[in-house]
């Protein structure tokens, strides 16, 4: 109903300054913080893709302002219940208008409410799809970041890297391990992988298990795989429990390590002949 949208038009800026004023008394923890410019052209944009899909009965100004508004309030970790609050407030302010220009209008009333109803809905149900999906990206994003941190790969030379492990190893972690030593396999080229043990507290038989289980699968991609940091009181552990490593190569410092890694290339660690010291 044309009149309807031209009397909002109409009272454009008086609904945006009433709509700040709502904002700032109920306090809406992420309105709060935001410089009184940025949520005036915030809440002024909104009203207006509000306005463009009044008279259409399937609008796209609103949802689509919506869905970008979410996206970027997702990264900053806002509340979805928050956000719409705050654009709820502006319909509401926008009835309270509608309601004193057409008070002796049903026609205009009823026409009025239908389409609030149908352009909150659907902006509503945008807003909450793209937050849901920018929060998804960023959890994904994040455990990706914890298992590259709980795995780190450290290139040593060409063809050989090092997998430091600090602390349990669990069936998580595990899956963890071994995604992050076929990855540095397959992107490093690497032919040999140290897996330096010496940060973790205790070697028992699910530990071992999964430490096989890696090796198994770098194996698979032509890679050999050393376990070094097997000190006196790891050894004694393991052959009081019974664990047994099979074939795969133990060494008891990360230095042995690269040391063997580098005679299976036909190289080693030049030393350094001493200075002579001079009478």
């Amino acid at each position: 109903m044309q009149r309807v949208i031209d009397a909002l038009r109409a009272h454009l800026d008086d609904s945006v300054e009433r709509t700040i004023q709502r904002v700032n008394l109920e306090d809406l923890s992420f309105y709060r913080g935001l410089p009184p410019e940025q949520l005036r052209g915030m809440i002024r944009r909104a009203l207006m893709a509000a306005h463009d899909d009044l008279h259409v009965k399937t609008g796209n100004a609103f949802p689509s302002l919506l869905a970008s508004v979410a996206t970027r309030r997702a990264d900053a970790g806002a509340s979805i219940s928050v956000v719409l609050r705050g654009l709820m407030i502006g319909f509401e302010v926008m009835s309270d208008h509608i309601r004193e220009v057409f008070s002796a209008d049903v026609e205009a009333q009823l026409w009025w409410e239908r389409a609030r109803f149908r352009v909150c809905s659907v902006g509503s149900f945008s807003f909450a799809d793209a937050y849901l999906l920018a929060r998804e990206d960023l959890i994904r994003t994040q455990a990706e970041e914890l298992v590259r941190l709980a795995a780190p790969i450290i290139p040593l030379h060409r063809g050989v890297v090092v997998l430091p492990l600090v602390g349990t190893v669990d069936e998580r972690r595990a899956h963890e391990i071994t995604a992050a030593l076929l990855n540095a396999i397959g992107a490093r080229g690497a032919h040999v992988v140290l897996i330096d043990v010496t940060g973790v507290p205790i070697v028992d038989a699910p530990t071992a298990d999964a430490l096989l289980r890696a090796t198994r699968a770098a194996r698979l991609l032509g890679a050999e795989v050393v376990l070094v940091g097997i000190n006196g009181s790891v050894a004694r552990i393991m052959i009081e429990t019974g664990i047994d490593l099979g074939d795969v190569t133990t060494l008891g410092s990360l230095e042995a390590g690269v040391e063997y890694a580098l005679a299976l290339q036909g190289k080693a660690i030049a030393k350094r002949p001493r200075a002579r010291v001079r009478a």
